[in-house]
């Protein structure tokens, strides 16, 4: 059994991180700018663009809504940490990291850990 820590670590920010790259080089930005503003190497951005890393997450329209918004506030110049510690909280609200969990580890019946 994985814990919802480790799914968010191996699946879900990755996933995000995917997306804020995207995002970034949509806006023009070089790989090698993008992995300067997101904290991670060149290489690290050349492997989720080659869908290395992350593929196959779908995000709800809330959390594509924040994430969009991240990357203006990051072009802004505002702290990418903030910004994906913001989204995963989002993540974490909607109940998509239970859903991903439920996927990717073998839960209890009645975990409880998603329940508000």
């Amino acid at each position: 059994m994985k814990m919802p820590q480790e799914i968010e670590v191996w699946y879900i920010l990755p996933a995000v991180r995917l997306e804020i790259a995207k995002g970034l080089k949509k806006k023009g930005l070089s790989q090698q700018e993008i992995s300067k503003k997101m904290y991670v190497t060149p290489a690290a951005i050349s492997n989720y663009f080659k869908s290395k890393r992350a593929s196959g997450m779908k995000f709800n329209k809330k959390v594509i809504k924040r994430i969009k918004e991240a990357v203006e506030n990051i072009i802004g110049e505002k702290c990418f940490i903030k910004e994906v510690q913001d989204i995963l909280k989002i993540v974490k609200n909607t109940e998509y990291l239970c859903k991903v969990h439920k996927k990717y580890a073998n839960m209890p019946v009645n975990c409880g850990a998603c329940k508000k």
